[in-house]
């Protein structure tokens, strides 16, 4: 693809997004997020196969937040209690 092909396309990318709403964008951005953890889950339980819905919940929290170490730990916290 050539540069000018390609700021075209992020051209007009840019224009179609600045045209949404604020609630649009808010609403796409949420959707992406349940995209990017369903993406996330079925990752781990390829990974490590099928698990109860509260522990995956958790183990996709795990990959999120990798790099927050308190927020790891309450995680790690909270698996203690959930059974395999």
């Amino acid at each position: 693809m050539s540069g000018s092909t390609v700021d075209s396309a992020n051209q007009t990318y840019h224009e179609l997004i600045d045209s949404l709403s604020i609630a649009e964008k808010v609403r796409r951005s949420g959707e992406m997020a349940r995209w990017a953890r369903e993406w996330i889950g079925r990752q781990i339980v390829a990974e490590h196969g099928p698990m109860p819905e509260r522990r995956l919940k958790i183990e996709v929290a795990l990959r999120i937040y990798a790099n927050e170490p308190e927020v790891v730990r309450q995680l790690k916290e909270l698996l203690r209690d959930v059974s395999d």
